[in-house]
């Protein structure tokens, strides 16, 4: 049945179901079109990124390097739940599994993304027994640094050339000129669930041979450590949303 021949029979209903491989997925309900029709619907993702799209209104909260909200958002919800089994979703290796999907619609002459957003945070809270809280704790996340020796190692010796190099694969690059800007971009690229900050001091152009499997983080920090580099952990206060067991 289509979207407006359901809206003629109903004005408001919402769903909440288990998503299978048979289904397309969708993280991107915000349109102007969706809203101006009073319709929300999400498909295929993880628990996760239902609660940040009804609490912050993407499935990502933390954004990219680059914008200004980088750093400021955790990637990850707090889970201080008994059992965090829900949250772990399974996307091969056999039958998906903690994938989900959500389908909202309102009268569309009151929609708004606001009252979209406030509805969703109800329907989960209410359907998965949770609570969920946005706040500011102290959230990890990986400080790019470098040795004395490093800075001088990766300066440049190319600065009166345009930039040049390999296309970032999976297995390594090597580039001649290039901001440290867009080694975190690219390190940040092939390490989604990490906030990665540059905390370098390098500026001007660097020349780095990246010889390492860009989604193996421990191999990462092997290649970035034999060029002066090093990725450290480190705690900030960042906005994030916390999601606990109802009280009973």
């Amino acid at each position: 049945m289509a979207t407006a021949e359901m809206q003629r029979i109903f004005k408001f209903r919402s769903i909440v179901s288990v998503w299978n491989r048979n289904q397309e997925q969708s993280d991107r309900p915000f349109s102007e079109e969706n809203i101006s029709n009073g319709r929300l619907q999400v498909l295929g993702v993880s628990l996760g990124a239902l609660f940040h799209l009804a609490f912050f209104g993407k499935t990502d909260p933390a954004g990219n390097p680059g914008d200004v909200i980088y750093g400021k958002y955790s990637p990850k919800p707090i889970l201080e739940v008994k059992d965090t089994l829900l949250f772990h979703p399974k996307y091969f290796d056999g039958p998906a599994k903690n994938l989900f999907c959500y389908s909202l619609i309102i009268h569309k002459e009151r929609s708004t993304k606001d009252k979209l957003m406030r509805i969703m945070q109800s329907d989960l809270e209410n359907y998965f027994d949770f609570d969920a809280t946005v706040e500011t704790r102290n959230c990890p996340y990986w400080a790019l640094t470098a040795t004395p020796e490093g800075r001088v190692k990766l300066k440049t010796k190319f600065a009166d050339q345009k930039p040049t190099g390999s296309a970032p694969t999976h297995t390594g690059f090597s580039w001649k000129n290039y901001p440290i800007s867009d080694l975190v971009t690219q390190l940040c690229f092939y390490n989604t669930s990490k906030i990665i900050l540059d905390e370098t001091g390098i500026e001007g152009g660097t020349d780095i041979n990246m010889d390492c499997a860009l989604d193996d983080f421990n191999d990462v920090r092997k290649a970035l450590q034999s060029n002066g580099l090093d990725l450290v952990l480190k705690y900030k206060p960042m906005t994030v949303l916390v999601i606990k067991d109802k009280e009973k």
